[in-house]
């Protein structure tokens, strides 16, 4: 899978007006397709049903933990951050950061499907082009408007769209 994700981004690279502008690919490359991969299917698990504005809302949410000194520096390291069942890396079920992460289910996404090429796009858009700002001001939390966990009673909410709730510490 990770190997099509790779041919999609060079793609975009090869069919993009401003690839001459990178450098041929180096060592820290696979590092940067992972992060881009982990990116995307946080999109996609998350908001796939979101629209655009609430797809890189979420996203934000990742790029600020990345940011944060509370959270993990990179973007896999914050989309899996969890406890992890004794002795194994395997992610205890139910008790990640991102739900989708540690459910149990498969974490593939359907690669033909206009959900993934959306998020796919904007994970170029946003790591690549840097075409976004945050648009929910520097929040690390967020969560469905159908829910009502504890820790958001501690946190400041910075904007509601779709059906997500953003927050940050206050």
């Amino acid at each position: 899978m990770k190997k099509y994700l790779l041919a999609f981004v060079i793609s975009l690279f090869m069919f993009h007006p401003i690839k001459e502008a990178y450098a041929p690919p180096n060592p820290n490359q696979v590092a940067l397709n992972e992060e881009f991969y982990c990116l995307a299917q946080n999109i996609y698990w998350e908001a796939r049903s979101e629209n655009i504005e609430g797809q890189i809302a979420v996203a934000f949410v990742v790029l600020n933990r990345v940011k944060g000194r509370k959270y993990p520096d990179t973007i896999c390291n914050v989309v899996k951050e969890g406890p992890t069942l004794i002795g194994t890396s395997f992610p205890k079920r139910n008790t990640c950061q991102f739900s989708w992460y540690c459910d149990g289910l498969k974490d593939d996404p359907v690669e033909e499907s206009k959900s993934w090429k959306i998020a796919t796009t904007l994970t170029y858009e946003i790591l690549v082009l840097n075409k976004y700002s945050d648009p929910i001001d520097g929040a690390t939390h967020y969560h469905a408007t159908y829910v009502s966990p504890n820790w958001a009673k501690r946190l400041s909410i910075t904007k509601q769209i779709g059906s997500h709730i953003f927050y940050k510490n206050v």
